[in-house]
């Protein structure tokens, strides 16, 4: 049953049926896998958990403040979301994907939900070039392109982070890919687009040596981003949406740091210290007073410095526990495309980022190389040749007097 939910769960992630900031089935599906799971896990919180934890409820203590003081009481659901997210890190930290029924259940509904994604924006009319119009964006079954194009990046993230790991093939890997890239490109999202041609670029490149950022890694890297240079330079990509954006950056002063929130007004150290609460962070712009467009910033006017170092605080604690256990091409092909998009686009809520920080430290995930590296005791063919040849030693040994040789034993 937990498979399935799991299965399902994702393969609606991409499916909005309700407005941006509300409930989706995804995330009720999802909701009931995780109690699944948590009836019967007893286990240690990491680190990472408890900033997170210590995060969710300063938020609740902070939004009860803002609440209390007049604001709105859908300011709540910040907490909600921070609760909800956590217990997507803890749970998929613990998924045993050992298990090839939760394995299936994860790749299968990956490839379901991109496909569904990619199908939908098709159905719904996109168009990868410029249109005699101006820009059309296409976002599918999302509640706008910007999310369409930040899922993207994740199922890109996610896939090569299950390349690294053996557990996904390097033919559906580029599947995926390919499918994230044309999610992005009609998405015409500038964040989205710069951080999965960087993600590619190195992803690529892991076909050469997926071990580690090798010199030949390096090279290939290099090769393939003087391609795509060649291209632009010889307006081979002019007639591309997210080219023509890429290129109109900074033409709007909607484009500045300032409009997009980065310039906080902090009236007190109190509120420098703990923040002003969702609402009120709100910041005014030429267009309407928004949320900060920062993945990592947004925190520091909701709840201050406490709320901004908690956040940042995990996302090192995720990035140095990667870079131990795959090295610097990891955190290129699964942190890196993250920053990048969280620089100019708040995130912070969004589910699949969750799921991916949460696979990235998955405390089974030394299970996944078990079906590409069995050790040759565990092969059967080899179980077959080794049982042979302990037969043929019990028969020399009738006459001699002498017990088989010892199996060496298999390495760990």
């Amino acid at each position: 049953m937990e498979p399935l939910l799991l299965g399902l769960g994702i393969t609606l992630l991409p499916v909005y049926s309700f407005k941006s900031g509300t409930v989706q089935y995804a995330h009720i599906i999802l909701a009931f896998f995780m109690l699944m799971r948590f009836s019967h896990q007893h286990t240690k919180f990491t680190k990472l958990e408890v900033f997170l934890a210590l995060l969710a409820l300063l938020s609740l203590f902070v939004e009860s403040i803002a609440v209390m003081s007049g604001a709105s009481v859908s300011s709540l659901l910040e907490p909600a979301y921070l609760i909800f997210n956590a217990a997507i890190v803890i749970t998929f930290m613990r998924i045993p994907m050992n298990d090839r029924h939760f394995r299936f259940a994860l790749i299968g509904s990956l490839i379901a939900s991109t496909l569904i994604a990619t199908v939908s924006v098709w159905y719904f009319g996109a168009s990868l070039t410029v249109l005699q119009s101006g820009f059309e964006r296409s976002s599918g079954l999302f509640n706008n392109a910007n999310q369409q194009g930040y899922f993207a990046v994740c199922v890109a993230s996610i896939a090569g982070l299950l390349y690294l790991r053996d557990s996904l093939s390097r033919n559906m890997t580029m599947l995926l890919w390919a499918l994230s890239l044309i999610l992005v490109m009609t998405s015409v999202s500038r964040a989205s687009s710069v951080a999965i041609g960087a993600m590619l670029v190195f992803g690529f490149a892991s076909f050469l040596n997926k071990d580690r950022l090798s010199p030949m890694v390096m090279v290939g890297a290099v090769v393939l981003m003087a391609g795509v240079w060649a291209a632009y330079s010889f307006g081979e990509l002019n007639s591309l949406q997210f080219v023509q954006r890429i290129k109109d950056t900074g033409a709007s002063s909607y484009d500045s740091f300032a409009a997009r929130g980065y310039v906080i007004p902090f009236h007190d150290p109190i509120s420098f210290l703990f923040g002003v609460g969702a609402e009120k962070a709100k910041v005014g712009t030429i267009f309407y007073r928004i949320e900060v467009h920062s993945t990592w910033w947004s925190f520091m006017g909701k709840y201050g410095i406490v709320g901004f170092s908690l956040y940042v605080g995990a996302w090192l604690i995720w990035t140095r526990r990667l870079y131990s256990e795959r090295g610097l091409l990891a955190l290129l092909i699964v942190i890196l495309p993250s920053i990048i998009t969280g620089v100019t686009a708040n995130y912070s809520r969004f589910t699949p980022l969750y799921i991916l920080i949460g696979l990235s430290l998955n405390t089974t995930r030394n299970a996944f190389r078990e079906r590409m590296q069995a050790t040759p005791s565990t092969r059967p063919l080899n179980i077959l040749s080794e049982s042979s040849r302990l037969a043929a030693g019990a028969l020399g040994a009738s006459g001699s007097g002498a017990g088989p040789s010892p199996s060496p034993a298999p390495k760990m």
